[in-house]
């Protein structure tokens, strides 16, 4: 992230990490910054992004947030 403070791909890593370790919050805060960046791109690492997103929404329980963004 200090190499490349603007860079969605590197938010989107540092967010899934976050996701993977259990650590919900703070993954939804770098993956909200990732998907900032796209808006409404179709692009592959875009579309990753959204889904990585929702599924942390679902585990933080907000399942409306979640199927928002899925669909």
């Amino acid at each position: 992230m200090e190499a490349a403070p603007g860079d969605p791909d590197a938010a989107e890593t540092l967010g899934w990490i976050f996701y993977r370790k259990g650590l919900y919050r703070e993954a939804e805060q770098q993956l909200l910054r990732a998907a900032a960046e796209d808006r409404d791109s179709a692009r592959p690492n875009a579309v990753i992004r959204k889904y990585h997103l929702a599924m942390t929404y679902f585990k933080l329980g907000d399942r409306r947030k979640g199927s928002e963004i899925l669909s």
